[in-house]
């Protein structure tokens, strides 16, 4: 959570992920579920790839702070322990990142 009251994108976009998880929260888990795999797939073996992978690591840690429905465990097998078994620490040092964030919440 951000400390501050000013207005930011982030805290913003939070506002937002709140809002539709309250007010349609099956429709919009599917949503943001078909999202992320379809992020993965469509971006798989592209430059653009790491781009997919901390915005599906993010939307997932957003998600998860608003609602505890996100199932985390699969996420974590799927998506963050490959990026964290990457034994070259030069690759997709941002996607490394938010792995580690991921971890840490």
């Amino acid at each position: 959570k951000e400390s501050s009251d000013t207005p930011s994108p982030r805290k913003s976009a939070q506002e937002l992920l709140r809002a539709m998880v309250l007010q349609f929260k099956t429709p919009f888990m599917q949503f943001c579920s078909d999202f992320i795999d379809c992020k993965r797939q469509s971006s798989a073996g592209t430059d653009d790839e790491w781009k997919c992978k901390v915005a599906a690591i993010n939307l997932a840690l957003e998600i998860g702070r608003v609602e505890k429905c996100v199932d985390f465990m699969n996420f974590l097998a799927k998506q963050v322990l490959p990026e964290l078994q990457e034994r070259n620490m030069a690759m997709r040092p941002l996607v490394k990142a938010a792995s580690i964030k991921f971890v840490f919440f």
